[in-house]
């Protein structure tokens, strides 16, 4: 599907319920609050278009002293529209490629799955103050789990469509 096939009215009703589902479960849950490390540390969860795409990203700040403040984008996920009101749902491995994990979905149903699958949710950042075991040691097993389902799924390559940018 291109861009074009989109309505406006499609993408504000899309918009809308990622914007819900970021302000009412991943901003509370993965997000409480920013706290300043003297590393990358997370600031927010913003969505965006990219083309029929609605990527959900998160963006972080540097604390490291050469380049102290400086802010980059790390998407996690996206809603791959395929149709009107069917869409997959892309995971975004380590290595830059996005692999499909869930196709043909409703948007409600693809919402309550990007709740439910943690291999669809951001990184959750250890630091010093908290008494939780770093993620940062469970980013491989995520990977795993995701590559195991790739593959059970028979999804060859991984790849939702055509286009997997």
């Amino acid at each position: 599907m291109r861009t074009s096939d989109l309505s406006a009215a499609d993408k504000s009703a899309v918009t809308a319920a990622c914007q819900e589902l970021i302000d009412d479960f991943l901003k509370p849950r993965f997000l409480p609050t920013i706290r300043p490390t003297q590393f990358n540390y997370p600031v927010d969860i913003p969505g965006k278009w990219h083309g029929t795409k609605y990527r959900f990203i998160q963006r972080y700040r540097s604390g490291f002293p050469e380049n102290l403040g400086e802010e980059f984008d790390a998407p996690f996920a996206h809603l791959d529209r395929i149709s009107r009101n069917r869409f997959d749902i892309q995971w975004h491995r380590h290595t830059g490629e996005w692999f499909c994990l869930h196709r043909g979905l409703t948007l409600a149903e693809a919402i309550d799955t990007l709740k439910l699958d943690g291999l669809l949710h951001p990184l959750e950042h250890w630091t010093s103050a908290s008494s939780h075991a770093p993620r940062s040691s469970r980013r491989d097993t995520r990977g795993k789990q995701a590559w195991r389902l790739v593959a059970r799924k028979g999804i060859a390559g991984g790849f939702c469509s055509e286009s997997a940018d």
